[in-house]
């Protein structure tokens, strides 16, 4: 028998973040309360893409464990909160906040 040890000395990285699946259902919202609360404009789609790819999928944590209302709230919290990086600093927030629903 002949195993390849390439495959057998394969191990994944645990630290690599993967991108999480989120409900495209809430997209929609979640794009219309970061508008809708001043952090991006509806035009700027480069920022609405990194907050898909980066905080939706913590955002739909969120939902799940908690209700949609708790994710506009939180929006509307951070949205007054000062910040250089939004996308960075919505993702720390949303993750910071997961931490109480757990």
């Amino acid at each position: 028998m002949i195993v390849d040890l390439k495959l057998c000395n394969r191990t994944e990285n645990k630290y690599d973040e993967q991108p999480q699946e989120y409900a495209p259902k809430y997209e929609n919202k979640f794009t219309e309360w970061l508008i809708d609360y001043g952090v991006v404009s509806a035009h700027d789609h480069e920022l609405i893409e990194q907050f898909k790819l980066e905080v939706y999928p913590l955002y739909q944590q969120l939902a799940d464990r908690a209700t949609l209302d708790t994710v506009e709230k939180h929006i509307s919290y951070v949205a007054k909160q000062h910040y250089k990086h939004p996308v960075g600093y919505f993702k720390k927030a949303a993750k910071d906040y997961l931490k109480r629903f757990i």
